[in-house]
């Protein structure tokens, strides 16, 4: 796992996974794993739930060799899960039927995010979805930007 630094308030730790469905069970146990070590285990569920589904994203619709899962602090309460996969190819929320078997992930992540988006990085993407702890509020945290420089930090 690599660890970053972005600023005063703002860490990232990543892990870079092969594109594959079963990446999702680890992308989960990072998602878990930073989420209680910064104290924020209300966000557990919903931060699985979320990166499940851009990592799904990611290995359905893509041709990337791997994939690159990030989760960042932005603030007080609040966490940024991203995924980066080497396709320029934007996501797309579509209305899935009732007997459709795919079409519903980003339905998902829309639900449970406070916002989600996508970023043009070099030769491919970051799929990103921000979670929030309810009751922070929305003007307290620094909002992360496209490109911002990070300086790598000891992993403690």
């Amino acid at each position: 796992m690599s660890v970053f630094r972005v600023g005063a308030e703002q860490a990232c730790r990543s892990e870079v996974l092969p594109r594959e469905a079963e990446s999702a069970g680890a992308a989960r146990a990072l998602v878990r794993g930073v989420l209680v070590g910064w104290g924020l285990e209300q966000l557990v569920e919903d931060g699985a739930v979320v990166v499940t589904e851009l990592v799904a994203n990611a290995v359905h619709h893509t041709r990337s060799h791997s994939l690159w899962v990030t989760v960042t602090r932005t603030g007080e309460g609040r966490v940024r899960l991203g995924v980066v996969d080497a396709s320029r190819a934007l996501p797309r929320l579509r209305s899935a039927a009732q007997t459709d078997v795919r079409g519903r992930g980003l339905a998902l992540v829309e639900a449970l995010a406070s916002r989600w988006g996508t970023d043009i990085e070099g030769g491919g993407k970051c799929v990103w979805a921000e979670l929030a702890v309810e009751g922070v509020s929305e003007g307290r945290h620094r909002r992360g930007r496209s490109g911002e420089p990070y300086e790598p930090v000891p992993d403690n």
